[in-house]
């Protein structure tokens, strides 16, 4: 981080507005801030950490102490800081909670506010709040934050101990813990690749641990289905189930047999009683048909009769045909006649219209006068069209005038409660940064309440993990030592049979006064007794086997049940150094997670300086709006009083004129109406006259028409008289009755079915003759067969084969059913023993990582670690020259205790006494160089990392005043050789040596108005 511009306002000890430009200062690489104690030097990085991280430069002040109590009540207190990153330029605001006095002397609470732009590319001069570049984050304080530790690489603690070492804190990186500097280093350090890699051994371990419990479970829960105590039982049990399942398939076989041979004689038997049945059928048939001989007989003379009836039909079609001519003439001639009658009338009614009309001469005369008078109305009309434009022009302004006055009112009632809302607003805006000042304290509690809980409850599921592998652990040494046990009883009681087998195998070889060829005695008075056979020396050398393999896997069940036992120790004591939380993680989590999204409300929220300026304009918008109702009012009642003379003339003007009729239109419309009356009347007159003239000419055309039609109907009638009788005449001479010739007539149609039924009934006739006798002859000799016994025989071979078969496919599917929970077995079995395996491996890997080594170190502290020692070479090259060769940090390798961890603590040697100590038996002026130079060192490493976080400036807040004049020189030698370097170092001191040496700067002086900073000539 290379600091270009730092402007602080209202800031602790500047009471107005404070620039600092870095650039000259970082161009001698080596400067100072100087001034008295209680100056502000100091408040120079203070407002550089708050701009960056909202706190000061040593923690002690809060936000709320920041502004400055010399400043105006209505000055607002903020820090502007320019910084560069490599190649990128950014600009950061921020503004703490502050109190602040209005333009109405009313004072109000500020929400404290936050924003970062990028402004690469800009002109650094010309960068501002009204130039400030690309937002990154604005409103939100946690976005803000987020984006510059993001940016930066570190924190306000990372900040305070690697970048500005702060008064009070010069040695904290020095005496830091272990666990606190490997935060430190963490965040300055990319170890992510180690982080990464630790997390997927532990998490490969976990999933591998999982595989091999969840393997282990699955073939116990098969076992149990089962109901088979081992893999073994479950082949025994398949062994059984294929011998049954064979002697099922050969009963089957048999049975398929039976049903084959009852099948055939249930088939025959019902072919034999088929033919029986068409026996007795075509005897049936044979009957009915021959009962049918009366309706055939009376069909076959109604075919006779309809062919005859058939050859009338030509004659009866020509009578047919003259009736209806005759018809039509003689409804044609009534028709004429009712015709002729109507016309009559109509022509009578015409001509007494016609007369009627003649009478309304006088009508018609009034009508044209009415016209003409209409006309001179519509004349002056037209000649006070001048008074009525400038009526009607009076009537508009005067009705505008009233809708502006009326929208004036609407104005006015809307600003004024545009008033009481922004008054309401301002009111809730106070509440709102009331409210979000007491809900950042308790979010803040709550997100550390949280992150405890969670924390215990991880350490409460891995303590059960751990207890219960211990469980299982312990489970499986006692078994382990119950079998061992066993196995050395039998081994023992093996060689005991071995032994007496011996003892009376050379009993059996002794002889009187021969020697004893284990002890050499000659007498032997109780030799041995028993039977000669010994045990298999095969069975005594696999029982020894045995037990030997028993004792190794006690050896191996101890090791494991130990090591889980150290495990669920580490667990519990990490569990009871930790207090239960009140309420459970999950409840908490979600309090945070609504405290911030209530925050995030608040703040994104309009803030009380808005809600403010609304207020006033809100004020100024009422009084703007009650003067322009006051004014439209005014010019309302003006209009008004032209209004009224603008009517009065025109009344005089058309006086004679009906009040309807005064405008252009209404007179206009008067005379066309008048005209069109006029029209109509004559039009109705001579329309009378022609239609009376025309009824009179039809009526005579019509009279002329009814006569010929008249002498046309009866010569149609005496061809219909004349048809009828020829049609009577070949009738009789058919000798039928009129009677039977119609009713014959209606078979004429049915003619072709006639013929064809009465062939279709010989034919079938003679088939059932045919078929009777064929049916005789197929039964001739032969017995109806007893097909309900035949199928009885039948049911009874598919009964006991379907049986039979069902239970066959039962234990097939039975058998199926073993055969594939053994394959399942199987395989859990495989994938137990692959996981194990793996396991075994990847385990040990990651116990190693997670820090459970002789050292209990993890592979990332052990990766920090490799960095520290690079630091502490780096610091030894200053401190070693700063201290005269007397001095050298070293890296603590060896925990003080079997519990705690090793490889990031710092110990001094002394050259002097050739021995190691703590770096915090250093005095005050020891203690100020070594810090310095690990300082200087780490941020040497740092910048010669590959993605590490660059650290382009330091500065140092006091501590010289600690060293002697000689190693106050080899300090400030010490700086001096880092002005050739990438980076540059500022220092804050009073001390005059200082200043005489490191003459590029800042000087802060004080004064009763607040203090001022100035740069220092070179």
């Amino acid at each position: 981080m290379r600091p270009i511009r730092l402007v602080a306002q209202a800031f602790g000890p500047f009471a107005e507005r404070v620039e600092i430009d870095f650039r000259p200062a970082l161009a001698q690489r080596l400067f100072g801030i100087y001034g008295p104690t209680g100056a502000g030097k100091t408040s120079v990085l203070d407002a550089m950490a708050f701009a960056l991280f909202g706190v000061s430069s040593g923690g002690e002040r809060t936000r709320a102490h920041l502004r400055s109590d010399l400043a105006d009540l209505d000055m607002r207190t903020y820090v502007e800081f320019l910084f560069e990153l490599g190649d990128r330029r950014y600009f950061v605001r921020r503004e703490p909670e502050q109190e602040l006095r209005s333009a109405r002397k009313d004072s109000r609470v500020f929400a404290a506010t936050a924003a970062v732009f990028d402004a690469t590319g800009l002109d650094p001069d010309a960068i501002g709040l009204d130039n400030p570049g690309r937002a990154m984050a604005e409103r939100r304080l946690k976005d803000v934050d987020e984006v510059l530790c993001n940016l930066l690489g570190y924190d306000a603690e990372q900040f305070r101990q690697v970048v500005m070492l702060p008064q009070g804190r010069f040695r904290d990186l020095l005496t830091a813990g272990s666990d606190q500097r490997s935060t430190i280093l963490r965040g300055l350090f990319d170890v992510s690749v180690f982080e990464r890699f630790a997390e997927r051994l532990k998490s490969r371990a976990a999933g591998l641990e999982a595989d091999v419990l969840n393997a282990r479970r699955e073939i116990e829960t098969r076992l149990a289905d089962l109901g088979a105590a081992s893999a073994e039982t479950v082949q025994a049990m398949i062994d059984e189930r294929r011998t049954a399942l064979a002697a099922a398939e050969a009963e089957r076989t048999e049975l398929e047999a039976r049903r084959t041979a009852a099948e055939a004689a249930w088939a025959a038997g019902r072919a034999l009683a088929e033919r029986f049945t068409e026996a007795t059928t075509a005897d049936a048939a044979l009957v009915q048909l021959q009962g049918q001989a009366p309706a055939t007989a009376a069909k076959r003379l109604r075919l006779e009769q309809a062919q005859a009836a058939r050859e009338l039909v030509p004659l009866q079609t020509a009578a047919s045909r003259a009736a209806t001519e005759a018809s039509r003439r003689a409804s044609e001639v009534a028709d004429l006649a009712y015709a002729l009658e109507g016309a009559r009338r109509g022509a009578e009614e015409a001509e007494a219209a016609a007369a009627a009309s003649r009478l309304e001469a006088p009508r018609r005369g009034a009508l044209q006068e009415a016209r003409e008078a209409a006309a001179r109305r519509l004349d002056r009309v037209k000649a006070a069209a001048p008074l009525q434009a400038a009526l009607a022009e009076a009537e508009r302004q005067f009705t505008e005038a009233e809708t502006n006055a009326a929208k004036a009112g609407v104005a006015v009632e809307q600003a004024r409660r545009g008033l009481d809302g922004a008054e309401q607003n301002l009111a809730a805006a106070r509440q709102r940064t009331e409210r979000a000042g007491g809900l950042a304290l308790s979010l803040e509690k709550l997100r550390q309440a949280s992150a405890a809980a969670r924390a215990y409850e991880v350490q409460q599921a891995l303590a059960a993990t751990r207890r219960a592998t211990l469980s299982e652990a312990e489970a499986k040494l006692a078994e382990a030592d119950a079998a061992a046990r066993d196995l050395d009883t039998c081994l023992a009681e093996l060689r005991s049979r071995t032994q007496a087998a011996h003892a009376v195998q050379l009993a059996s070889e002794l002889r009187d006064g021969a020697p004893c060829p284990v002890c050499g005695a000659l007498e032997h008075p109780a030799p041995a007794r028993g039977a000669l056979a010994g045990e298999d020396p095969a069975d005594l050398r696999a029982a020894e086997a045995a037990a030997g393999l028993g004792r190794e896997a006690v050896g191996r069940a101890q090791t494991a049940a130990a090591e889980a036992r150290a495990l669920a120790a580490d667990v519990a004591a990490a569990l009871a150094g930790q207090t239960a939380p009140e309420q459970p993680a999950a409840v908490l989590a979600a309090q945070v997670t609504a405290a911030e999204a209530e925050l995030a409300d608040l703040q994104s929220a309009p803030g009380t300086p808005a809600a403010e300026a609304a207020l006033g304009a809100a004020a100024d918008a009422l009084q703007s709006a009650e003067s322009e109702h006051r004014s439209t009012q005014a010019d309302a009642a003006t209009l008004a009083s032209a209004l009224e003379g603008r009517r009065a003339a025109l009344a005089t003007e058309l006086a004679t004129v009906p009040h309807e009729l005064r405008t252009p239109e209404a007179a206009q419309a008067a005379l066309n109406a008048a005209a069109s009356a006029e029209a109509a009347a004559l039009a109705a007159h001579q329309a009378a006259e022609a239609h009376a003239a025309s009824t009179t000419q039809a009526l005579a055309v019509e009279s002329a028409t009814l006569e010929a039609r008249r002498g046309e109907a009866g010569r149609a009638d005496a061809t219909a008289q004349a048809a009828a009788a020829e049609l009577a005449a070949a009738i009789a001479a058919r000798g039928m009755t009129p009677e039977l010739y119609a009713a014959a007539a209606k078979d004429i149609g049915q003619i072709e079915v006639l013929i064809a039924e009465l062939a279709a009934h010989q034919d079938a006739l003679a088939a059932a003759v045919d078929r009777q006798a064929r049916a005789a002859r197929a039964v001739e000799g032969a017995t109806a067969p007893d097909l309900e016994a035949l199928a009885a025989a039948k049911a009874a071979a598919d009964t006991a084969l379907t049986t039979r078969l069902e239970q066959t496919a039962n234990q097939t599917a039975e058998l199926q059913g073993w055969t594939a929970a053994q394959a399942r077995i199987a395989e859990s079995q495989q994938r137990q023993t692959e996981a194990e395996a793996a396991f075994a491996t990847v385990g040990e890997l990651s116990r190693l990582a997670q820090g459970r080594n002789p050292l209990r170190m993890s592979l990332v502290d052990y990766a920090v670690a490799a960095y520290f020692e690079d630091v502490l070479e780096a610091a030894n090259i200053r401190f070693r020259r700063m201290s005269q060769g007397r001095f050298e940090l070293r890296r603590k390798t060896v925990a003080q205790d079997g519990r705690s961890r090793a490889g990031l603590e710092i110990l001094v040697y002394d050259a002097h006494s050739g021995r190691e100590r703590d770096a915090q038996t250093l005095s005050g002026g020891e203690g100020f160089m070594a810090a310095l130079a690990l300082a200087l060192g780490l941020s040497d490493v740092v910048q010669a990392e590959s993605g590490g976080v660059k650290l382009d400036a330091i500065f140092i807040d006091e501590g010289f005043g600690h060293l002697d004049e000689q190693s106050l020189d080899r300090a400030l030698d010490t700086l001096r050789d880092l002005v050739g370097e990438a980076r540059a170092v500022g220092v804050i001191s009073h001390v005059d040596l200082v200043k005489a040496q490191i003459p590029a700067g800042f000087d802060v002086t004080p004064n009763l108005r607040g203090s001022r900073v100035a740069a220092r000539a070179v």
